[in-house]
């Protein structure tokens, strides 16, 4: 898509979305061009989808080509392990944020195929990062958003690999989820990653 086409950062930054922010803030007040571009868009494509027991989640992937998890099955569900593993961590971290009393994500009325929140597995490591969540609509209203990670976290650019990536990486991403459902604005961006750090 758009962001992922543009220059990927001279060091490694972890999340993505507070640069995709920035990005769709520019202008002094008014749309960016890569600000109306980039609304206009759809979300990514992907092959396959699956979700998760508790129907919260639907991750987004392909079993071939660029942006595939590795296709291992142990449990021959014929499910990647990765997506299962996704899975399991975006509903534990769905427990334990919910749990403390934050409001669910704004439902996106079905963009992705459901009301389930979308997660679309992704290579991201050209762009140097773990992750991303980008919204629906306007950054500047609250509302819908999905979240892409990286599709195995295993090149030499990722500090924290594997699994253990896959873990912080979903329980980032899904509290920047809960932040667009909250508020929205140039004045969110300086607390939104400091926050999603706290519930990794």
């Amino acid at each position: 898509g758009l962001f992922m086409n543009t220059q990927a950062p001279a060091s490694f930054e972890r999340c993505g979305t507070i640069r995709l922010l920035n990005m769709l803030r520019e202008g002094a007040g008014k749309p960016s061009a890569f600000a109306s571009q980039y609304m206009t868009l759809s979300r990514p494509s992907m092959a396959k989808y699956t979700d998760s027991a508790e129907g919260h989640f639907r991750v987004h992937y392909d079993l071939t080509g660029y942006n595939a998890p590795a296709n291992i099955d142990a449990d021959v569900n014929g499910v990647p392990d990765f997506v299962d593993s996704t899975l399991v961590y975006l509903e534990y971290a769905w427990g334990k944020i919910i749990g403390l009393g934050y409001g669910k994500p704004k439902t996106d009325s079905g963009r992705g195929g459901s009301d389930a929140v979308d997660v679309y597995i992704q290579e991201l490591s050209p762009q140097q990062i773990y992750g991303y969540t980008s919204p629906d609509a306007s950054y500047l209203a609250m509302g819908s958003s999905y979240m892409v990670i990286d599709n195995n976290f295993k090149e030499s650019i990722y500090p924290t690999k594997g699994y253990a990536a896959l873990r912080v990486t979903t329980a980032h991403e899904f509290f920047h989820m809960i932040h667009y459902s909250y508020f929205a604005g140039d004045t969110a961006v300086w607390w939104m990653e400091q926050s999603a750090v706290w519930f990794e």
